[in-house]
């Protein structure tokens, strides 16, 4: 029996006791929550299976959240058979295709984000697919990027970072200072990308950011003198008024 398109669930546990073929029909004619409740309710019951039918959606789907939760379904589904070696179709190298397709085309900028962090976390990328995805024109796709790299930089690939110094977004270049120094020893901090980096900051709260790495990295001959006593102003001794008095 076909689901009534006008036919309305306020839960995604409400969908539990639908068939399949109920929950395809819902999955195409629900509302956008329903079709998400749908998606998940199917992928739950019949596994990495449903792969086949979340990479289908992923090509029709017009709702930008719905789309965001297939691709995190389908880089579930390629853990899952990629460690357990599954002989199943989609292939994950079709799987990993799509989510890179995604990552790459995808109109929403929400989307392209979320397909990035997914690759990422499910894959050792490429400095050239780094590179490439730290080239996206917005701004929240190279956050996400920066952020779901945390402590996964390799020495090749944290040279990259140096050239995000360069963003116009203090946050992209703060987030790329954080991942720099997580990826290498102190004392090799302040290479020539970073030095430059510190000449020419604008930003307050990430030239002092840089200023405290400075001292760190017992490198105070970068900080120049009239920005010394601004970033770490001498204590005040109570006693001064008194003396002056």
């Amino acid at each position: 029996m076909m689901i009534s398109t006008v036919m309305r669930y306020e839960s995604f546990e409400a969908l539990g006791a639908l068939s399949n073929e109920e929950l395809t029909n819902l999955s195409k004619h629900g509302d956008a929550a329903e079709r998400v409740w749908a998606a998940w309710t199917r992928g739950l019951r019949i596994g990495a299976q449903f792969s086949n039918d979340a990479l289908a959606r992923l090509d029709t789907e017009p709702n930008s959240g719905i789309r965001r939760h297939l691709i995190v379904m389908l880089a579930g589904f390629w853990a899952e058979q990629n460690s357990l070696k599954l002989e199943v179709h989609p292939s994950p190298e079709a799987i990993l295709s799509i989510i890179e397709a995604m990552a790459c085309f995808d109109p929403d900028e929400r989307v392209r984000a979320t397909a990035w962090m997914n690759w990422i976390h499910v894959c050792d990328l490429s400095i050239d697919q780094v590179t490439q995805a730290l080239g996206d024109s917005s701004v929240t796709v190279r956050l996400v990027i920066l952020e779901a790299f945390t402590n996964r930089w390799s020495p090749e690939k944290s040279s990259i970072l140096g050239t995000m110094f360069h963003d116009s977004d203090p946050r992209i270049r703060r987030a790329a200072l954080e991942r720099w120094i997580e990826c290498r020893p102190k004392e090799e901090w302040f290479t020539p990308e970073l030095i430059s980096c510190l000449s020419r900051e604008t930003q307050s709260s990430l030239r002092k950011r840089l200023h405290v790495l400075c001292r760190i990295a017992q490198r105070d001959d970068l900080i120049p003198p009239d920005q010394l006593e601004a970033s770490f102003p001498l204590p005040r001794s109570p006693y001064l008024p008194m003396l002056a008095d």
